[in-house]
């Protein structure tokens, strides 16, 4: 958890001057890649190694979430709509951190390894990504605010 903490502070630090130089677009069709890269390179990783790094790359994509979210919403929505937008996407984000645990829970009940867990992630991360690709595509659009 330390790591995760110490990672997500660098990624928010970091990430912030990337968006004002290569757009909220760019940046959001890029964030989630160093998690992907992560989840394939964990289960390789031989001890606690993988899960350390993990934990730490999980940390620096949530670090990256916010602003690169943030940015994009007033991007695709204007300042006007963005109260009533981010209330929705909080209400999905605790809706999804409900339901993890117990789709989780399942899946290591049913006998799944964490090398099939992490395999779930990923393929759920590219589908998830290859969505969004959609909405990032049509994103070039100006914004009537």
């Amino acid at each position: 958890d330390v790591y995760k903490r110490q990672s997500r502070v660098f990624g928010a630090l970091v990430v912030g001057p990337n968006i004002d130089r290569f757009g909220s677009v760019i940046a959001a069709r890029l964030y989630v890649f160093p998690f992907a890269i992560a989840l394939l390179v964990a289960p390789l990783v031989s001890g606690s190694t993988g899960l350390i790094l993990l934990m730490a790359v999980g940390g620096m994509t949530a670090g990256f979430q916010e602003p690169v979210l943030n940015s994009l919403l007033i991007h695709l929505w204007g300042r006007r709509y963005l109260g009533r937008v981010r209330s929705t996407l909080q209400a999905s984000m605790v809706l999804s951190t409900g339901i993890a645990p117990a789709v989780l829970g399942y899946a290591i009940d049913f006998g799944y390894s964490f090398y099939w867990i992490l395999g779930g992630m990923f393929i759920f991360l590219l589908f998830a990504w290859l969505l969004a690709q959609v909405v990032l595509k049509r994103a070039g659009e100006p914004v009537n605010d």
